[in-house]
């Protein structure tokens, strides 16, 4: 049998509409998710998840938003700058399945591989062992930008207190 939503309407299309809907930076409860799809908080969070997933990736397609996950809370609805942050931890993420990849390629029994198959591994672990590194230095990049984003956000803060002053 074909997969079939709950209800008239998609769960994530629900969460979507919400997030959609949702300004800048606010937070939205598993709770008050969990109540606009009419499941509950507790024991159908895997639920809520999965939907929220979806909404938030097709928040990120169409409307070039952002929702984070808050541990134990919800989702929020990140600034644009934020995603800068977000995409960081997606290339540390990536480092890391690379390096795996690397290690799995590097430390394997060699003289059980035809000649076809040693050559491949050879080239995947070059690859990965390639694509690794531009990964890391993209990833001191953003380090180094959002560095310079947060002391620009501290010296606007500054101003403001300042301004607020007078």
């Amino acid at each position: 049998m074909p997969f079939a939503p709950k209800g008239e309407v998609a769960q994530w299309r629900i969460l979507y509409r919400i997030f959609q809907g949702a300004p800048v930076g606010e937070t939205l409860s598993y709770e008050r998710l969990a109540q606009e799809l009419d499941v509950d908080a507790n024991t159908e969070r895997h639920r809520i998840q999965a939907a929220a997933r979806k909404a938030g990736q097709e928040l990120l397609r169409k409307d070039d938003r952002a929702v984070e996950v808050v541990p134990e809370e919800g989702y929020r609805i990140v600034p644009a700058g934020r995603q800068i942050a977000l995409a960081g931890g997606q290339i540390e993420r990536a480092t890391h399945s690379l390096d795996k990849g690397r290690e799995l390629t590097t430390h394997i029994r060699m003289d059980e591989l035809s000649t076809q198959e040693q050559q491949i591994v050879r080239t995947m672990a070059l690859g990965f062992a390639q694509v690794a590194e531009w990964a890391r230095q993209i990833g001191r990049r953003v380090e180094d930008h959002e560095g310079r984003l947060s002391d620009i956000e501290a010296e606007l803060q500054r101003i403001r207190e300042e301004r607020d002053k007078t």
